[in-house]
């Protein structure tokens, strides 16, 4: 056997040693209630909240909220109830701004609430040439339970490979095939079914680099937004065919405290 097919040997038990569960979501053309899982449109707001301002007072916009019945299949998720996601509408969407994101989660739902109440708390959007917000209408979400296994630019997969495999293969022929894999193995691309790189849970990906380090310990992707176009129309779009990604402490999950989540975008 040569060395190159012991490394691809190692490398599959290194896939099959970080497989773990993922919900991808792709976008639909639906017309969802304030109660059911959606990106852009009108989010639910309990009767007694107001939405969030940044650091500058501007109201926060809304992303995408999730109805968590669809994360069943995802340990420790939350499994009921309403988990939302908003940003800053400046040009950087909110990050690395203070308060430039919010995290929000309701256990319950006032089913009382009216999408007229919650309209009348939003404020105008800015006018169209100073807009910034990635999503461009509302849509629908359909989930799909998967598998998957560590991506190339999880912070994670460099230490992990060479810890697993540095028995395997020699360090010449772990740099030959790790720095020159094919990229396209990562690339963000929808399928046929018009799954992008929309999920919860799983492994992130990137357009640039993992923002993560060695010392983070953010190692759960609460949520991922993929840039979404084609045939004609523009859903998602972050800056140039970006994606964005929030990740959590595990404790922060399981306890369900949304409020120290890492919010990250970036584009090509």
């Amino acid at each position: 056997m040569s060395k190159r097919e012991t490394y691809e040997q190692a490398l599959e038990r290194l896939r099959s040693e970080t497989m773990t569960d993922t919900v991808l979501f792709k976008l639909t053309k639906t017309n969802p209630s304030i109660f059911e899982s959606k990106v852009g449109g009108t989010p639910y707001i309990p009767r007694d909240r107001e939405l969030p301002n940044d650091g500058d007072g501007n109201q926060l916009r809304f992303l995408a909220q999730i109805d968590c019945e669809s994360l069943k299949t995802l340990p420790d998720f939350p499994h009921r109830g309403l988990l939302q996601f908003f940003i800053s509408e400046s040009d950087i969407l909110g990050l690395d701004e203070d308060d430039g994101f919010k995290v929000f989660y309701y256990e319950e739902a006032d089913k009382t609430v009216t999408e007229q109440e919650c309209k009348a708390k939003i404020k105008p959007l800015n006018e169209p040439d100073e807009r910034y917000m990635p999503v461009e209408g509302e849509y629908g979400m359909e989930f799909k339970p998967e598998k998957m296994s560590m991506t190339m630019v999880d912070y994670r997969y460099n230490d992990l490979a060479r810890s697993k495999l540095e028995d395997e293969v020699d360090e010449d022929l772990f740099d030959e095939i790790f720095y020159n894999y094919d990229e396209d193995d990562d690339e963000c691309e929808c399928d046929d079914d018009g799954y992008c790189e929309h999920r919860s849970g799983g492994y992130p990906y990137f357009t640039q680099y993992d923002p993560r380090d060695e010392e983070s310990e953010h190692t759960v992707l609460l949520f991922q937004l993929d840039s979404d176009y084609g045939g004609g129309e523009e859903r998602v779009m972050w800056g140039d065919s970006g994606i964005c990604n929030f990740f959590i402490r595990p404790g922060d999950l399981k306890n369900r405290d949304f409020t120290n989540v890492l919010y990250n975008w970036d584009c090509c």
